[in-house]
C-alpha cells in the first residue's frame, strides 16, 4: 500500500491555498494538506513539528508576499539538515520575471518554479502519474 501524499501551502491568500487544496484534493484524495496564510506560522510549525510530517512532504511555497518566500527559504538554511531532508520545496508564482526562477535554483531545497494557479496537470507530471 502507497503512503499518503503529504502537502504544506504557504501562501499569504487563502483563496490561492484554497484553489491548490482543490487541485491536489483532485488528483490525490486522501492526501494530508497543512495550510498556512502567514509564512512566519508556516517557518515555526515545520521547526518545531517536522517529525509530525511524513519524510518527502511537498511544500508549495508563494515568493510574492509582505513576509517573501524567499525569506522562508532562507529559514529553512538556517534548518539542521535533518529538517531538511523532511521536505520537497516548489516554488508559486503568478510572476512572469526568470530571475526568480534563476535565484530559486540558488536555493538546494528548491525542485522547480510554478506558475499559479497549480493545475492537475502539474501534478500529475510532478508526481509521474
Amino acid at each position: 500500500m502507497a503512503k499518503p501524499y503529504s502537502f504544506i501551502l504557504i501562501d499569504d491568500e487563502p483563496v490561492s491555498n484554497q484553489l491548490t487544496e482543490i487541485q491536489i484534493k483532485r488528483v490525490f484524495p486522501d492526501a494530508k494538506i497543512t495550510c498556512f496564510s502567514d509564512p512566519r506560522e508556516a517557518i515555526d510549525n515545520i521547526e518545531h513539528n517536522y517529525i509530525d510530517y511524513p519524510k518527502n512532504t511537498t511544500i508549495f511555497l508563494d515568493i510574492n508576499m509582505p513576509y517573501s518566500g524567499w525569506k522562508v527559504l532562507e529559514a529553512f538554511e538556517e534548518f539542521a539538515a535533518a529538517i531538511n531532508d523532511w521536505f520537497i520545496v516548489y516554488i508559486l508564482t503568478s510572476s512572469s520575471d526568470e530571475g526568480e526562477e534563476a535565484k530559486a535554483k540558488l536555493f538546494p531545497l528548491v525542485k522547480a518554479c510554478l506558475q499559479k494557479p497549480v493545475t492537475k496537470q502539474d501534478l500529475l507530471d510532478m508526481f509521474g502519474k
